[in-house]
């Protein structure tokens, strides 16, 4: 039976080998090793949902569509101001010979100009201009607080998945060292095979729950980066 699992076990090996290197572009026979166990604090919750807000683009963009609003307001209202111009220009005429009509001419002017009835233009204009600012400030509150419930969900899940793993590893070694006691009796014919079977069982099916919990840690791992916008950074 263990030789029918190790076959297949080699043979889904191979095809996700396989997969990788679709992926990745990796060669078949890249060295895969296993990835860093989580040391320390990824930090704190509110540090982490600021950075999610520096680095997030959708965040970024959402806040310059804000300010594009609230300064269009001030140019609306500006263009409905009254506008003072000023012009200067200079001309030389000259001639062989000289003529009356020859020498240099200087003349300026200012412009004054003033809306006396627009009929409402600059009211619906302004409230329209507001109507927009309104809802991109509505669009930015709402981008954020969900960008911030994101990362309080990946932080929760990765503090799970760590305290899982964190039990995951003490069962292991409680098993791992009853496969020992129970294996040394064994050996001196006091244990009976069927205890030796029990405690190999109960070994491996806390391996199992070990690999399971490191690779759910990873993904929470890769969830956090992902919400936080520092994905293929790490921490």
């Amino acid at each position: 039976q263990s030789g029918i699992i190790l076959t297949r076990s080699r043979d889904a090996l191979r095809i996700a080998r396989r997969k990788l290197s679709l992926l990745t572009r990796l060669p078949d026979n890249a060295t895969i090793a296993e990835p860093a166990l989580l040391k320390g604090s990824v930090g704190g919750l509110e540090e982490l949902q600021q950075t999610a807000l520096a680095n997030r683009e959708e965040y970024k963009n959402s806040v310059m569509n804000r300010d594009l609003a609230m300064e269009n307001i001030k140019i609306v209202k500006g263009a409905h101001y009254p506008q003072a111009y000023a012009e200067g220009a200079l001309s030389y005429v000259g001639s062989d010979p000289e003529t009356l009509m020859e020498g240099t001419t200087y003349y300026g002017g200012i412009r004054l100009q003033i809306p006396i009835f627009e009929g409402g233009l600059m009211k619906a204009e302004v409230s329209e201009a507001r109507s927009r600012l309104r809802q991109a400030e509505l669009s930015s509150e709402f981008l954020r607080r969900s960008i911030e419930t994101e990362v309080y969900e990946s932080y929760v899940n990765l503090q799970t998945e760590t305290s899982v793993l964190k039990l995951a590893a003490a069962q292991q070694e409680d098993a791992r060292n009853n496969f020992t006691a129970v294996e040394d009796l064994f050996s001196q014919g006091l244990a009976p095979s069927l205890a030796l079977i029990d405690a190999q069982q109960t070994l491996l099916l806390t391996e199992r729950e070990y690999v399971n919990a490191r690779y759910e840690q990873q993904i929470a791992i890769l969830r956090l980066n992902r919400s936080t916008g520092l994905f293929g950074k790490g921490f």
